[in-house]
């Protein structure tokens, strides 16, 4: 990926270093991130197409060892992007191992299915780690911007569902019973239904991001004729968007000490 030239820099000084002396810098860095993630498709294209007795030579623990130390070094305990791999090669080392044991033992029913809950448990307990570090990192409301926080994109069909269900409740005056939420790919969006509370009527929800991933629209809608919309604030962080909403004008009276009866 380096020239020469640059790599000797680079094991010499730190990146600062380097860029300082570069009349370019940014030009130089948008090459290295092509040239990485060209390397990093490369390696996978060739894993994919070479056979097993030549794969095995280049593939091995000894390659890889460096970068995953690296990726995994307890340097920092607020690191999210760190302990989001780790938590993904936790999920898919335990994935791996419980199918090999499951080939092993797949004469033993009780033993095979004792060992489900505590993986699954362990897999858990890493995905709640990483989650609660990155709600640390958020902040729930953004003064000068006049926005709260509603959600993450990535944990809305399931950790923080209850937030939307609360949205639904407090701005729209519609209580949930409970959402049944899916998430498409094909499209980027999540669609669903509920029931309400008070009026038994069942509910339907569509929320999709926009192109440039700046602003999602949330659409409730029911068979009635019902239909309202609301727009929300997106910004992008750590391969998540965090979804904020604009106080409501009562919201803003309210947060002035204005009582309504």
């Amino acid at each position: 990926m380096f020239k020469k030239p640059f790599r000797s820099k680079l094991y010499k000084h730190s990146w600062l270093e380097v860029a300082e002396e570069d009349t370019n810098t940014s030009q130089t860095w948008g090459r290295i991130k092509d040239s990485l993630k060209e390397d990093l498709a490369d390696m996978v294209l060739l894993y994919k197409k070479l056979p097993k007795e030549k794969r095995d030579q280049l593939y091995t623990q000894e390659n890889f060892r460096d970068v995953l130390n690296l990726l995994l070094e307890h340097e920092k305990c607020d690191d999210s992007i760190k302990l989001g791999i780790a938590a993904f090669l936790v999920e898919k080392s335990l994935d791996f191992f419980k199918i090999e044991f499951l080939k092993q033992h797949h004469n033993t029913i009780e033993i095979a299915n004792a060992i489900n809950d505590p993986l699954d448990k362990a897999k858990a307990i890493c995905k709640d780690i990483v989650y609660m570090q990155k709600m640390k990192n958020i902040k729930p409301e953004f003064p000068k911007e006049d926005l709260r926080y509603l959600a993450s994109w990535n944990e809305l069909a399931v950790r923080e569902k209850g937030e939307l269900e609360n949205f639904l409740a407090t701005v729209m005056d519609l209580v949930p019973e409970k959402i049944d939420l899916h998430y498409s790919s094909i499209s980027n969006s999540f669609h669903g239904d509920f029931q309400e509370f008070y009026y038994k009527n069942k509910f339907y929800i569509h929320l999709e991001l926009n192109s440039a991933k700046d602003k999602a629209i949330l659409t409730v809608t029911h068979e009635g004729g019902f239909k309202e919309s609301i727009q929300f604030t997106v910004k992008s962080r750590e391969y998540d968007y965090l979804l904020y909403y604009g106080k409501s004008e009562i919201e803003k009276m309210k947060s002035k000490g204005i009582k309504f009866d």
